[in-house]
């Protein structure tokens, strides 16, 4: 008959059996019993080794880069009080799990959208909503404390402890500051929280906004109003100052171009100072050689000086160099101005006399260097050849071209 263990594979199972069956029984039923415990042994290594294969799987535990772990005992609820910061799979146990806390920054936050806005009063008694975040991070390192003073619930506290705080600062504050001055008040709670976070809640606050600020709403149309109305009053300040600069810059221009207009004014003086002296120089050199010159002149020629005979040298000197720059002179010693017709060199007559004649014929005879001289009835010849000596006073002259 066939075993427990007994093949369903028929082919097998009967060449099995023809074996068996040729065989007496006594040593089938021994055969049957080294296969049973040869398959009893199978059974029981797998029922051990599935079971301890899975339980040392389960035993492992692995840690992200961004987060740290205690290890906790289920069974025991127990506590170990070392801090996992490596991450990787670590060996805790069967019953162990880790208790993981993260390592890089989280976030809170206060808005409408999640329905979990903040509700605190100013000052001033007027009731403020506020909607704001803040970003905090647990100090890994005290892990372990955390834990064992909060619990699974460490976040819960968290969160009233911020929202205490962050009322307690709003309510030291007016409103119209939270619309002058947000910054400084975000600033100011910041503070708080990390004061708070740092000596009780084992955690460390990195920055806080402050994103929505509700008020009533007639207060704060006035604010708004308030608001505009000193920033138009900055921007004519900004722009006084501005102008106050710009006058300033014109100011510092003018007074450059005056102190150039003064310097090129003093330089043109100057110049004309010295070249005024230059010629200053020039004519008295010239004066003084013309001195000396005709003091060698008078010198030479033996002029007196009591009948002013070098005066009249230099006046006849002068008329001769004024004739021959301008190509002819005539000169008329004695004769009635009135009576000369300029250009002819002929007294106005009807006809001319014989006596005139031989005057003129005399006159052409006795010229001169610088024209022809004319005379009238009362001058004679005698006057006519001393002529060029005569003092000016004694004689009148017209030159023509």
């Amino acid at each position: 008959q066939p075993g427990p263990w007994r093949w369903h594979y028929s082919e097998q199972w009967a060449a099995f059996d023809s074996r068996l069956s040729s065989k007496p029984s006594r040593a089938r039923k021994a055969t049957m019993r080294d296969e049973e415990k040869q398959w009893l042994g199978i059974c029981v290594c797998f029922v051990l080794t599935v079971p301890a294969i899975v339980m040392t799987g389960m035993s492992f535990h692995r840690l992200q880069t961004t987060e740290v772990g205690l290890d906790y005992n289920t069974f025991t609820e127990h506590v170990a009080d070392v801090v996992y910061t490596k991450p990787g799979l670590h060996f805790l146990g069967l019953t162990h799990r880790f208790i993981r806390f993260p390592k890089t920054i989280q976030t809170m936050k206060y808005n409408e959208a999640d329905d979990d806005i903040l509700h605190t009063r100013t000052a001033d008694g007027l009731p403020v909503t506020l909607g704001m975040s803040f970003q905090f991070r647990f100090e890994t390192a005290r892990a372990y404390e955390l834990y064992m003073t909060f619990g699974g619930s460490h976040l819960q506290v968290l969160d009233n402890e911020a929202r205490s705080v962050l009322a307690d600062v709003a309510c030291n504050y007016s409103a119209y500051k939270f619309f002058a001055d947000k910054q400084g008040i975000a600033y100011d709670m910041q503070r708080a929280l990390l004061a708070r976070f740092t000596s009780k809640l084992f955690a460390s606050v990195d920055a806080l906004q402050i994103e929505t600020i509700e008020l009533p709403v007639a207060f704060q149309e006035a604010i708004l109003e308030s608001i505009k109305m000193k920033q138009s009053i900055q921007a004519m300040v900004k722009y006084k100052d501005n102008m106050d600069v710009t006058f300033q810059q014109q100011v510092m221009v003018a007074e450059q171009k005056k102190n150039q207009t003064i310097t090129l004014a003093s330089g043109d003086a100057a110049q004309i100072m010295q070249s005024a002296m230059a010629n200053a120089r020039i004519t008295n050199s010239t004066v003084e050689a013309e001195m000396y010159s005709y003091g060698k002149i008078a010198d030479s020629l033996g002029f007196s000086e009591s009948k002013d005979e070098l005066l009249t040298y230099i006046w006849w000197e002068s008329m001769k160099d004024s004739g021959q720059r301008q190509g002819k002179s005539s000169f008329m010693v004695g004769l009635n101005q009135a009576v000369y017709v300029a250009g002819t060199g002929v007294p106005k007559q009807s006809g001319p006399s014989a006596s005139s004649r031989r005057r003129q014929r005399g006159l052409s005879e006795n010229s001169f260097d610088g024209g022809d001289v004319d005379a009238d009835d009362s001058d004679g010849l005698d006057a006519l050849r001393h002529a060029r000596w005569a003092a000016p006073s004694q004689s009148s002259s017209q030159v023509g071209t």
